[in-house]
């Protein structure tokens, strides 16, 4: 079970971890890492998300929300076509956060000997052991534009 996402949770980690999101998201569709686009988007994204969150439907469900929104707002925001935003700023995105969570996250669950349950219990806890993730989102968004840039300079 999810944490109950409250202001402190959405400001602290949801808003950090959305503006990770979409520094993949614009990495992985080849798009220069713009500040103001990540904090843009990360904002909205993370709003949207804590928006949905408090609705009573079943839990990831926000996640499917996610690979629908992310795209759009990375199209609004850096005007490249819908197509080549879509499959790489939605899905590919959240398959790497996915990944990174199953990763990162849950291993410092085990390392920690801490339960979702008692995680969701503490919001410094939750907040706190979320961070690892972001700081893994953002450094998978530094490597992939480094990468995308070493080939542009040698005209890959």
């Amino acid at each position: 079970m999810a944490p109950k996402m409250t202001l402190i949770h959405l400001l602290l980690q949801g808003i950090p971890e959305t503006m990770g999101i979409t520094a993949v998201a614009l990495a992985f569709a080849n798009l220069q890492l713009n500040w103001r686009i990540i904090i843009a988007v990360g904002v909205i994204e993370g709003l949207t998300i804590y928006l949905i969150r408090l609705l009573p439907i079943p839990f990831g469900f926000h996640t499917i929300l996610l690979m629908i929104t992310l795209p759009v707002f990375i199209k609004v925001a850096t005007r490249q076509p819908f197509s080549s935003v879509l499959i790489r700023a939605g899905a590919i995105a959240v398959v790497i956060m996915a990944a990174v969570e199953l990763l990162v996250i849950w291993p410092l669950f085990k390392l920690l000997n801490l339960s979702v349950e008692e995680a969701n219990a503490n919001t410094a806890l939750w907040i706190i052991t979320g961070w690892p993730q972001v700081v893994v989102l953002f450094g998978v968004a530094w490597l992939k534009d480094r990468h995308r840039r070493k080939c542009q300079s040698v005209g890959l």
